[in-house]
């Protein structure tokens, strides 16, 4: 028996060091130029419409106490909110960070920031799934759990 793992573990070393392993596509400086600077791709509105519109969406950014409260009752329900989503995408979530902060810097940015503006909520994952499902049933353990009533809440 000892004879066959031995045999077996030899076979596997010798596939490991003759196997062909591709190398990770590494973004040199050249290659990261049409991202950023003078190079970048440009917004296809005129600079004068594109201030106007920036200064729109900061503005939106900052929002009242009586609208905070509205936003919060009309997204308790995230995933059948619409509100919810076009929000969230507003927002530099926990998860989010992590993913800007662990970005090596010679990788490309480009697909990050694309991710992040044109984030979808089509998507079937089977996590995502799960959590859909499962998360009633969180709720009802944990208000057991804790003898007390969880209420939903939204963004704020």
């Amino acid at each position: 028996m000892e004879v066959r793992r031995l045999q077996k573990n030899r076979r596997q070393n010798i596939r490991r060091q003759t196997k062909n392993y591709k190398k990770a596509a590494v973004c040199t400086k050249n290659d990261r130029t049409g991202d950023y600077g003078d190079s970048c791709q440009q917004p296809d509105l005129p600079i004068e419409v594109y201030l106007e519109q920036e200064e729109d969406f900061l503005v939106k950014l900052k929002r009242k106490i009586g609208e905070i409260e509205a936003l919060e009752k009309e997204t308790r329900f995230q995933s059948s909110s619409g509100r919810w989503m076009e929000e969230r995408r507003k927002l530099l979530t926990a998860s989010n960070f992590a993913k800007i902060c662990k970005r090596r810097k010679n990788t490309s940015s480009s697909k990050l920031v694309k991710s992040l503006l044109y984030w979808t909520k089509n998507l079937q994952v089977a996590s995502l799934n799960h959590r859909k499902n499962s998360e009633d049933i969180a709720k009802r353990e944990m208000e057991k759990l804790l003898n007390t009533k969880i209420k939903p809440s939204g963004l704020t």
